[in-house]
């Protein structure tokens, strides 16, 4: 914190020496000295996404409607943000969330975490065949990713489809090498 506040007054037209130092005044627990950073920061730097973005981050746990209106501002500034996005829709009901997510797959097509979370979303709602099709999209993109391929392996199970259900589970357990809580999964 020391360093970047050192930093931070040598090089006072740096928007991200101050995002730094909000990170790691947070870090440090310093939480007030935190959000004092961004706001000074916010007034200083008005058109730069990234300092709306940590904004969003740091007010989602204190003022979800200040961290929505901050991750907001940071889309229009950056719409091809996918960070933002993906803090918006922690903070709204799933069906807000889905739409959040599917315009973020609109603007950056390979999101591997939104296409994931929106998989997750539609999954706990009982769309099983799109959350499928979302989840097999994750895995085209980052075939060891190995949440994806669980949950793949359930909503197949689910719509009854056992033996892509097991061949799934039984990559899940594979490219995790061999977890034992996968192998339950088998």
């Amino acid at each position: 914190v020391d360093e970047l506040t050192a930093a931070a007054a040598a090089g006072p037209e740096q928007p991200m020496v101050a995002v730094a130092l909000a990170r790691a005044q947070l870090a440090a627990k310093r939480a007030d000295a935190a959000l004092a950073t961004l706001a000074a920061a916010r007034a200083r730097w008005p058109d730069e996404p990234e300092v709306w973005r940590t904004s969003g981050d740091q007010l989602a746990g204190r003022d979800p409607a200040a961290a929505s209106a901050a991750y907001l501002r940071a889309i229009r500034l950056a719409p091809d943000g996918e960070p933002a996005y993906l803090g918006l829709a922690k903070l709204q009901p799933d069906a807000a969330a889905e739409d959040t997510l599917r315009i973020l797959l609109a603007h950056v097509p390979g999101s591997v975490e939104g296409r994931y979370r929106l998989a997750v979303r539609l999954a706990r709602r009982g769309a099983l065949a799109e959350a499928v099709g979302a989840l097999r999209g994750v895995l085209e993109r980052d075939p060891d990713h190995i949440d994806a391929r669980v949950d793949l392996a359930r909503a197949l199970r689910r719509l009854g489809l056992l033996a892509d259900a097991i061949r799934e589970a039984r990559g899940a357990f594979d490219r995790s090498g061999r977890a034992v809580d996968l192998a339950e999964e088998l």
